[in-house]
């Protein structure tokens, strides 16, 4: 769960932040079931989670040089996490017809999607 959360965050430094970020769109459905997992709740509630992802988001600056900046911020500067908002509504379509042509039954709605991210980054703030 948190690497793919810190691989979103990273993602969103890219230039090109809508075509790069509607590349990992499995992400934001994976992490929706990530999150609402009994386990998942569990991390984001007890505390670690912070902490954990704090830990990830230090590790992954030894690991990765790109995008250009990244290495310099925090991920609440990302802008997934500062404009989450605006990137959502601009890429919820993609969601929407892209894995509803990968899925074998209905597909969490944009609409619980956008909430179970912003519990999340809420938990974070």
């Amino acid at each position: 769960m948190l690497e793919k959360l810190v691989s979103l965050f990273r993602t969103s430094f890219e230039q090109d932040l809508l075509n790069n970020i509607s590349r990992k769109i499995r992400h934001f459905y994976d992490l929706y079931y990530l999150f609402n997992s009994i386990e998942g709740k569990d991390l984001i509630e007890n505390g670690d989670f912070r902490s954990s992802l704090d830990k990830l988001w230090r590790q992954d600056k030894t690991l990765f040089d790109k995008p250009l900046g990244w290495k310099d911020s925090s991920y609440e500067d990302s802008p997934l996490f500062r404009n989450f908002d605006t990137i959502w509504n601009k890429i919820a379509k993609v969601y929407k017809s892209e894995i509803s042509a990968l899925a074998f039954a209905e597909i969490p709605s944009e609409e619980s999607i956008y909430k179970s991210f912003h519990y999340v980054f809420e938990s974070l703030s």
